[in-house]
């Protein structure tokens, strides 16, 4: 997970909201998930920050329709947190390009430098 920041470097979202975008793709493709909302304490506790962190990054997302809120029909104020259909486009261009540039062993057996950037 270290190598976040490279993985997202261009795409237009920061370390920090792909790691909650990453979250809520798990969330929805999860076998034993029933549920693909995840509420902001939640999301905090999963991120290892404050809710107060979560929900600055979660208004940027929403701004940028990545993510879309859930109405929680037991309790109205809990706000809930789904992928939106562009957030899950971003984390799956991510994870092929991510895919696509697996470091690549050079000719003489070590690691190409470009390879391994």
């Amino acid at each position: 997970l270290r190598d976040i920041a490279a993985w997202v470097e261009g795409i237009g979202v920061s370390e920090t909201e792909f790691r909650l975008l990453w979250i809520l793709f798990q969330q929805e493709h999860g076998e034993a998930s029933k549920s693909t909302a995840l509420d902001q304490a939640d999301l905090a506790e999963r991120l290892a920050v404050s809710a107060a962190q979560v929900s600055g990054v979660i208004e940027r997302l929403r701004q940028r329709e990545l993510v879309d809120r859930v109405p929680d029909i037991s309790d109205r104020r809990r706000q809930q947190w789904r992928l939106a259909s562009p957030g899950a486009t971003l984390v799956q261009i991510v994870i092929a390009n991510v895919a696509n540039s697996q470091i690549a062993p050079s000719p003489k057996g070590g690691v190409r430098r470009e390879d391994a950037a």
